[in-house]
């Protein structure tokens, strides 16, 4: 129904010739949508080629104009860059949608394995949805750090987390480059 959509943002999909280069911005290193150069949580991969660590949870939630909003809590830590902690705040109905059903089409089978201990939340925001979101969120951030989701997965999840862009320009200075003036 369109009404339902009213307001929601919509996810807009890379273009396949976009994903590898987004995906860099961040320390992830792919060939393109469907494989990886370094595969993220490949133990033997150089340190300076390896993938960030990402981890997700949702711990709270608020009531907003007749309608409930969880907060997600993430961050990423790559040895390139400074740690990102960041938040958003999203309906479950959107959790649901644009996130939770993209990630399950897109692993099909491998779906259940993944996620059979960590169900998602049910519709309507019964009591334990928060906890619930919390384990599914903690899943999906392993299964991108042992490298078990695509590249263009990872760079919905990237794009729908609104993860902030890392700031490398601080990171790999050279000793010799810095000048100390008294």
């Amino acid at each position: 129904g369109g009404s339902r959509t009213a307001g929601r943002k919509e996810l807009l999909a890379l273009a396949p010739l976009a994903v590898p280069a987004f995906l860099d911005g961040y320390g992830y290193k792919a060939a393109d949508t469907a494989n990886w150069q370094v595969q993220p949580g490949a133990p033997d991969a150089p340190i300076n080629s390896r993938a960030p660590e990402l981890t997700c949870g949702v711990f709270a939630h608020e009531e907003d104009d007749g309608h409930t909003y969880y907060t997600l809590t993430c961050a990423m830590v790559d040895v390139r860059a400074p740690r990102l902690d960041w938040k958003i705040r999203r309906r479950l109905v959107t959790l649901r949608e644009t996130l939770h059903d993209v990630v399950q089409v897109e692993l099909g089978e491998l779906y259940a394995r993944y996620f059979a201990e960590t169900p998602f939340a049910h519709k309507g925001g019964v009591p334990g949805t928060t906890a619930r979101l919390h384990s599914w969120c903690g899943t999906l951030a392993t299964c991108i750090n042992k490298g078990y989701l695509s590249p263009s997965l990872v760079a919905h999840v990237l794009h729908f987390l609104e993860a902030p862009e890392p700031d490398r320009s601080s990171v790999g200075v050279d000793v010799d480059d810095i000048e100390l003036t008294f």
